[in-house]
């Protein structure tokens, strides 16, 4: 109760990672839904309402990821499905300018209005310089890493929806749902040439605080193979972070600018680190819990329960979180 009293004190809007030659801030959240309830509240308040309280904390990176759950788009064909998304072409551009920079397009709804709305969604983030991973004309291409260089640092970036079962060759614009036994050779092979892997995955059960066997054995064999980093989401849960060898592996962000009505939809986390030709480096964490559509850094009682929430899952996953220079640092 000491330890949750002290967190109730910090101010974490004051982190400021460092900025320097030859490493690269890096930050990641989970779920991005500009649709239903979210879009009712950009119609009322603003295409930028969802970003507004936590856009001057996403600004402070270099990289920024998250997982885009709808196509960007005015035109396509509506999927068969009690729950289909999209979003505003102008959607996009809030986004940029909030700080993101690279998104995952590699889920169970990119496709909700089939391949030409994903097409659209693909350019429009684009022209607002933001890069669309787990994407492609093909399989093969949508299979294939993104590699980006910044500050000297090579990374790869892996996106897939693993579980995926509909995702074929469309002709025009399609998902990468590779299993995680083909993207762990595909790591072997670009590990060669670049510093850093970061594989993102839309994968595990709805609504649980916690990986599968099978999730966790699968998120293990990918570090083996060389990844860094394994970002999880699709769950709208927080789980446990889990540290593994030299990689680190988060299971599920969570939500992020989402309308979940569950009260625990609404606890969220920025998993944040330095990456550097040597891998990943202080590793922490920021509470966050998203009220009124709004991500933003959590306090008070808030900060308390997810911060113990954190603590817990981690610790049944082998790995501590302390508290350390006002940040919740992965021992």
């Amino acid at each position: 109760m000491i330890f949750n009293f002290v967190l109730t004190m910090i101010c974490f809007s004051h982190i400021i990672p460092a900025h320097s030659a030859g490493s690269v801030s890096f930050a990641a959240c989970g779920d991005i839904l500009p649709d239903r309830g979210i879009r009712k509240m950009m119609e009322t308040h603003g295409t930028s309402y969802p970003v507004a309280r936590i856009a001057p904390l996403l600004q402070t990176f270099e990289v920024v990821f998250g997982n885009l759950e709808s196509p960007l788009s005015e035109r396509g064909t509506k999927a068969d499905g009690p729950i289909i998304f999209r979003g505003d072409p102008l959607f996009a551009g809030v986004l940029s300018r909030a700080g993101f920079t690279v998104l995952s397009l590699a889920n169970n709804h990119s496709l909700d209005y089939g391949p030409i709305a994903l097409a659209d969604t693909v350019y429009t983030l684009q022209t607002n310089n933001v890069v669309p991973i787990g994407v492609g004309c093909t399989k093969e291409c949508a299979s294939r890493p993104f590699i980006q260089e910044k500050n000297g640092v090579h990374i790869a970036y892996f996106a897939s929806f693993p579980e995926g079962k509909y995702a074929a060759n469309h002709g025009v614009m399609t998902i990468n749902n590779q299993p995680t036994y083909n993207i762990a050779s595909q790591i072997q092979e670009v590990k060669k040439t670049v510093d850093i892997v970061v594989v993102s995955l839309h994968w595990g059960r709805e609504y649980t605080p916690r990986p599968t066997p099978t999730q966790k054995d699968e998120a293990r064999t990918l570090v083996e193979a060389g990844a860094d980093l394994v970002l999880g989401h699709h769950p709208h849960l927080i789980q446990g972070i889990e540290r593994y060898g030299t990689g680190y592996i988060v299971y599920s962000l969570g939500n992020f600018i989402f309308d979940g009505w569950r009260p625990e939809e609404r606890d969220s986390f920025l998993f944040a680190c330095t990456l550097s030709a040597v891998g990943v480096h202080e590793p922490y964490l920021i509470p966050l819990v998203i009220k009124n559509g709004q991500p933003q850094i959590a306090q008070g009682e808030d900060l308390s329960r997810i911060t113990d929430t954190l603590i817990s899952l981690s610790r049944e996953l082998g790995t501590q979180i302390v508290l350390r220079k006002n940040r919740l640092l992965l021992q």
